[in-house]
């Protein structure tokens, strides 16, 4: 068969998984990407892709002409804008939801009204309009508690800011309602209460993955966690992502069974009997407090980097599960198998991310990696491969090295030592930067309650 990745404007590493699942896997004889990554167009199955991403009809029409059998649509925005409803149109099986299921990430106001009419706990909130720009900011200022200012439509990750004075509320209200720095994303804000964790638990997120067929069954991955600040001990602004984990040894089967009864059920249930199945990879950014699993948010895809240690643990091809639900299949029988063992990704970026900061720089050192692909592998998100093959950043988050192992800290020293062989830039400002805490005191088991 014939797989088309798409990633946009510029694949990260969710699209070089996505490229890797389809490498792998003998289903599949040709592989197409407009736009790849370094890691992409380094695959032996790619081939030459000339289509403009930004152009969805034009990506529909290359389809059609190459027989493409499946397309793998890897972000949020061209779900949202409805790339999935075209290619379906046009007879192409597309693995994610319509735009109106994408709707559950494309607008966390309509989200958080289905959650109310099926019951899925997550945080109160106030929702406020640009009309309502004097009724927000009098409202945060009388509130005496943290709170969560985010733009209702997509942001890019940027549109979540944590408050806990009123001048910072205020100014996170004025800079979505008033400056439009989220553009039309920020026209409509939420003002959220603070989730607090279950007490005890250092790091009380978790990131569950399921997949999803039309007719309402699905079948969770292994619960991940994620780091976004950028500095160790969770420090400074957020990110896409500094690294990621999975399982969470705090996470039980009994735990597992609570999020998919009291989140993913009545949330899938109630999009069918809307007339909206959802239909791909349904995420739920999770906390977990002392009241059991609360949602932060919902995603209408895989999460990058999350997708890499789960994809590494994974022994199941991929393929043939995005290849039934895409074209209306079932997945009632499915069932996941895992490596042993724990897997942990770090992310390598361009110094002065998520800031500004320079690219272009020719990466040495990928010679140096481990050659098993068992237990590592190296995912590419920002990076274009140029004659030679040589490999150029072209990101801010540029290599996602990621190994499996005993134990997270067995993975995390040699994650270090990985990390030291990869070099760009010139030795100065314009070098790779990477969190030097992630795996380490990884904590095991769930405190109990005081």
């Amino acid at each position: 068969m014939k797989v088309l990745v798409y990633g946009g404007k510029g694949c990260g590493a969710r699209e070089h998984i996505l490229a890797l699942a389809a490498q792998r896997s003998s289903m599949v004889d040709q592989l197409y990407c407009p736009c790849p990554n370094g890691g992409i167009a380094g695959l032996a199955k790619y081939r030459q892709t000339d289509v403009d991403p930004a152009d969805f009809g034009a990506v529909v029409r290359f389809a059609q002409q190459k027989a493409i059998d499946l397309v793998l649509v890897g972000p949020e925005a061209p779900l949202v804008a409805g790339l999935a409803d075209q290619l379906l149109q046009a007879g192409i099986p597309a693995f994610g939801p319509t735009a109106q299921a994408a709707m559950i990430e494309g607008s966390k106001l309509q989200a958080k009204k289905w959650m109310a009419e099926c019951g899925v706990p997550t945080a109160d909130y106030v929702a406020f309009t640009q009309e309502q720009l004097a009724q927000a900011v009098d409202y945060v200022r009388d509130v005496r508690r943290k709170l969560v200012i985010k733009a209702d439509g997509l942001a890019a990750g940027k549109g979540v800011t944590i408050v806990d004075d009123a001048e910072t509320a205020e100014d996170a209200v004025r800079a979505c309602l008033e400056r439009r720095v989220f553009g039309a994303a920020g026209d409509t804000i939420l003002a959220e209460e603070f989730l607090e964790g279950y007490p005890g638990l250092r790091r009380p997120e978790l990131s569950v993955l399921a997949f999803v067929d039309v007719f309402g069954n699905f079948v969770m991955m292994r619960a991940a966690q994620d780091f976004k600040p950028i500095f160790a001990g969770d420090k400074g602004p957020n990110t896409g992502g500094t690294g990621s984990l999975s399982p969470i040894p705090w996470v039980t089967d009994a735990m597992m069974q609570i999020v998919g009864e009291r989140i993913f059920k009545p949330m899938i249930e109630l999009m069918k009997s809307l007339g909206i199945p959802f239909s791909g990879v349904l995420y739920a950014g999770l906390i977990w407090t002392k009241d059991g699993p609360k949602v932060i948010e919902w995603n209408c895809r895989f999460g990058d980097p999350e997708i890499v240690p789960l994809f590494m643990a994974l022994n199941t091809d991929l393929l043939p599960i995005m290849q039934t639900i895409a074209t209306g299949g079932s997945i009632a029988n499915l069932s996941l198998s895992y490596k042993s063992g724990v897997a942990l990704t770090l992310v390598l970026m361009s110094n002065g991310y998520p800031g500004d900061y320079a690219k272009g720089f020719t990466i040495k050192g990928l010679d140096q990696m481990p050659l098993s692909r068992r237990d590592f592998m190296m995912a590419h998100a920002g990076t274009v491969l140029k004659q030679g093959p040589i490999f150029q950043t072209a990101g801010g988050r540029v290599l996602d090295p990621t190994v499996l192992g005993p134990d997270y800290e067995s993975c995390a020293k040699r994650l270090q030592e990985i990390a030291q062989k990869i070099i760009w830039g010139d030795g100065g400002e314009n070098r790779p930067y990477w969190r030097p805490d992630i795996g380490f005191d990884v904590q095991l088991s769930l405190p109990e309650l005081p």
